[in-house]
């Protein structure tokens, strides 16, 4: 078995009472054939509960049941001490009462998945001295802030250290420690050692890390609270910031140092590649970007770094020399933007670890878009060079195909539409119906009883997934099918969409809507990046807005042909700054709506709430 830690669950019944372990103890072994004879390393327990009674630890990393029981359940959560374990034995050392037959009826044990990037939780720790059996190695890194480790004596000072095994070597990008504040004397944690070995420290090994002293005033600028915590970089120190062996000592001249909560240690993450989509062509960023010139959109596909129990990583992306502020990615990891004008940027992606701080090293790919052909010089020259010839040639090409063109583009007209709709009903009659077959499919498996949870459970999410791909599915469909080029059918989808969107949330959604709307032709991606607007309103409204109902407005003004789109809610106005996440979709309904020639404002509402504004110009 290859995890960091397991549990195991044990359940005792019988005709008498106290038929169960009062005391025991678990170990682990790594040989290929082990044995009662095998070397056995008694397991360090992070999580403790029984149906009857209390379960507690003892010294030696014994477990004992305390108080009545009388056929109790015990789950133990354990850190392994290595990565290849092959066998647990299960040492009782106590029964409740000696000499009657104790029923183990029944002994699960099973992975558990440890959502964090922290890789020294339940890690192997030894120390240069015992340690008081009530107070064991193992606290320093059983991911439960509450426990404590500090020297056995309080005169040893340097001579005393922790040695925490992280398994194997890594490159690391922060160390985070934890520890009770110390109103008496603030040293305590400045004049603590930190070094990293990549061989287990002994005569002769050097480090190849080691910490600097810390300022006092930095790390006890946030003490007002009983917990303090410090974060350790790179550049705290000198070496190269990556091994397997962390050693902690301390040289402060306060007793029982050092003194620490726990102990977390962060590897370098980055993403594992970024996919560029441009004008339908994708390119992989093993090599700089170029993007062609003349293209107007950009999609990215971040691929998350690979990681030992599965993490849902939080991302950060921007364009260097366009938008460098940093924006937030999507779980899906794919972000799209405006492309920027011609020249040189760069493409970064970073992660975010599971204590919060973001990975200081990030993806970095170069990015180039290039100048379009008539703006390069020589092409610029060339044409002032032939300038004359090249005018008669062009009036006499013009004269003769304007007219060839406007009647081909009419014959072809009615062909597009033709193809247009047969896309359209093809997406919706084949692929929509596939992923409505895999949705159904899956929610089948997921209810069979004879699949463990976690199975069950993926099932779901990717039924989930299924489900959500069909709702995009039919907007692509709507939005390609040329029967809803029309101002009727855009004000009925957005309508439809509204009441949908809020009908499952509780939400009350009012329409004043024309029953009449003039004949006006809508192209293909106007609808769409006017819908996309739409529903990043909505998605305001359920997220901030905290409000109980709304109502959507369409209007449509002849005299300036402009199709007006208002929605209002009733809920708690607009804050007073934003950033984050509103503010990237404040900017994306502006920048959709600019794409297709319109605008948005965003004001409060007399009487409480928020109006979202749209404007957008219909061709004549």
């Amino acid at each position: 078995m290859s995890t960091r830690r397991v549990r195991l669950k044990l359940e005792f019944q019988g005709g008498e009472a106290g038929n169960f372990f009062r005391e025991f103890t678990i170990s682990a072994a790594r040989n290929l054939k082990p044995s009662l004879k095998s070397e056995w390393t008694t397991l360090f327990p992070v999580w403790l509960r029984a149906s009857e009674g209390r379960l507690v630890r003892a010294a030696g990393n014994r477990l004992q049941l305390e108080g009545d029981a009388t056929n109790p359940s015990l789950q133990i959560d354990a850190s392994l001490p290595f990565d290849d374990v092959t066998a647990l034995k299960l040492e009782v050392t106590k029964t409740e009462r000696p000499g009657l037959a104790t029923v183990l009826t029944r002994m699960d044990l099973e992975r558990v998945p440890l959502a964090t990037t922290n890789v020294a939780l339940g890690a192997p720790v030894r120390t240069s001295h015992p340690l008081p059996d009530d107070m064991p190695a193992h606290f320093l890194t059983d991911g439960l802030g509450d426990t404590e480790v500090r020297p056995p004596a309080p005169n040893l000072g340097p001579a005393f250290y922790y040695e925490i095994d992280l398994k194997r070597r890594w490159e690391l990008d922060h160390i985070h420690f934890r520890f009770e504040a110390d109103p008496h004397d603030v040293t305590r944690f400045s004049q603590i050692r930190v070094e990293l070995y990549e061989d287990r420290p002994a005569a002769g090994v050097k480090p190849v890390w080691t910490a600097r002293p810390q300022d006092d005033d930095a790390v006890y600028a946030d003490s007002g609270q009983a917990k303090v915590r410090e974060i350790i970089g790179k550049n705290a120190g000198n070496g190269v910031f990556r091994g397997r062996y962390l050693r902690i000592s301390s040289d402060s001249k306060v007793p029982l140092s050092p003194q620490l909560s726990e102990v977390e240690v962060y590897p370098s993450l980055l993403p594992a590649g970024v996919t560029t989509h441009a004008n339908e062509r994708v390119m992989e960023a093993s090599h700089p970007l170029e993007i062609s010139a003349g293209t107007s959109w950009l999609a990215f596909f971040i691929t998350m770094p690979e990681f030992k129990d599965p993490v849902p990583f939080e991302t950060q992306w921007r364009i260097t020399g366009f938008r460098d502020e940093w924006l937030a990615g999507t779980a899906s990891g794919s972000v799209e933007s405006r492309c920027p004008a011609p020249g040189k940027y760069a493409f970064e992606a970073r992660v975010r670890h599971t204590d919060g701080v973001w990975n200081s090293a990030r993806l970095t790919v170069p990015l180039s878009v290039l100048v379009p052909i008539w703006q390069r010089p020589w092409m610029q020259l060339g044409i002032v060079m032939l300038a004359p010839a090249l005018l008669a040639l062009v009036t006499s090409w013009i004269g003769t195909r304007v007219m060839t063109r406007r009647v081909a583009e009419l014959e072809h007209k009615d062909e597009l539409s033709a193809e247009r709709a047969r896309i359209a009903r093809d997406m919706h009659d084949a692929v929509g119906s596939q992923l409505t077959q895999l949705t159904v499919l899956h929610e089948i498996m997921a209810g069979d009883p004879a699949l463990s949870e976690d199975h069950r459970s993926k099932l779901r999410q990717l039924a989930n997934t299924a489900r959500a791909s069909v709702a995009a599915l039919e907007e692509v469909v709507w939005a390609v099918n040329p029967s809803n080029d029309t101002l009727a059918s855009t004000a009925a989808y957005l309508t439809h969409a509204a009441r949908e969107y809020m009908r499952p949330l509780g939400i009350a959604c009012r329409q004043d809507v024309p029953h009449e709307w003039p004949e006006r032709h809508l192209t293909s991606q106007l609808r769409h990046h006017l819908f996309l607007a739409f529903r990043e309103a909505l998605q305001n409204v359920v997220k901030h807005a905290q409000a109980d109902e709304i109502t959507v407005t369409l209007r449509f003004e002849a005299e300036e042909s402009l199709f007006l789109v208002n929605i209002a809610d009733d809920g708690v106005g607009l804050p007073s700054e934003t950033d984050g996440m509103e503010k990237d979709g404040l900017e994306n309904m502006r920048d959709r709506l600019s794409e297709i020639g319109g605008h948005c404002r965003i004001r409060l509402r007399s009487g409480g709430g928020t109006i979202v504004e749209m404007k957008i110009a219909i061709p004549v």
